[in-house]
């Protein structure tokens, strides 16, 4: 149809089918071809063939000029909007825990970039109660954070169970805690009680920092057992403690938008790592 409608309007302006042909760089008979088949399609004469082979347009033809060029303008205009549509890009934030920023980074952040180029992603790491506090006011934001909220007003997930392990020099006098860690200092305490243990405290807000004051043999602490990637040489024990990491937005999102096929892709790849990382736990122990 719009191959008909831009013959038709260079006709109409030109007033030949010739020129119009040698314009369009079609050929004539393709011209006429084309001007027959919209009158077809309109049932009305559009142009007057005079007998010295000059065209003139009818009053059928004068109305649907103006049309025409208005519908090859719209079509076009549709067209950059379609374009645009599809070159624009989203915007998504995702907050991380302290944990799952220094451990869990190259298990899905790479890969969550390459599998989404269309996103601009800004991530922010933040503590799982100030990641809770900005997810109640932000529809638009995933967090990860290392316990469950039980909220009713969260979208929530279980991503992974965390096995926490006992790390550090047995003789040090000092526990490390991670000051804005509630859920890791109760499990601590519990850990403290359970084996009669006491200590002097040191707290930080940076598990960096923590990780080089174990390395240093400063003190001693519980941290997941994926830190040992980050230890290789540290002194550790195994516990029974662990700790749900979790993933939360304020709603469950529409089917098919970007936050739901991002949320779908960060549970498969924690599922997967998760797997993968207990079978080569089970080869290593065999």
């Amino acid at each position: 149809m719009l191959s008909l409608l831009h013959t038709y309007i260079t006709v109409y302006k030109l007033r030949s089918f010739s020129k119009a042909a040698a314009v369009l760089y079609i050929s004539q008979p393709t011209v006429s071809v084309h001007i027959k088949k919209l009158e077809q399609l309109t049932e009305t004469p559009l142009f007057l063939r005079n007998d010295d082979k000059s065209i003139t347009p009818t009053e059928f033809g004068d109305i649907l000029y103006p049309q025409a060029q208005n519908i090859i303008k719209n079509w076009d205009n549709t067209i950059i909007d379609l374009d645009k549509k599809k070159r624009s890009r989203k915007s998504i934030t995702l907050l991380l825990s302290h944990s799952i920023s220094e451990l869990y980074f190259k298990n899905f952040i790479p890969k969550l970039i390459l599998n989404f180029p269309h996103i601009d992603f800004t991530f922010l790491v933040k503590n799982s109660t100030e990641i809770m506090q900005l997810v109640t006011e932000d529809s638009s934001v995933i967090g990860l954070i290392e316990e469950p909220t039980n909220r009713i007003d969260f979208y929530e997930v279980k991503l992974f169970e965390d096995g926490l392990i006992h790390v550090g020099n047995p003789t040090s006098p000092y526990w490390i805690t991670r000051e804005w860690d509630y859920s890791l200092h109760e499990l601590s305490q519990v850990y403290w009680n359970l084996h009669h243990l006491k200590f002097n405290e040191i707290a930080t807000n940076n598990l960096s920092f923590l990780f080089k004051l174990v390395a240093n043999d400063i003190g001693q602490t519980l941290t997941s057992k994926k830190a040992l990637d980050s230890l290789p040489k540290i002194q550790w024990q195994e516990t029974s403690l662990a700790r749900d990491f979790t993933l939360i937005s304020k709603k469950n999102p529409l089917k098919n938008t970007n936050l739901a096929l991002l949320i779908t892709f960060l549970i498969e790849e924690f599922k997967n790592n998760t797997h993968i990382e207990e079978n080569n736990s089970r080869l290593n122990k065999s």
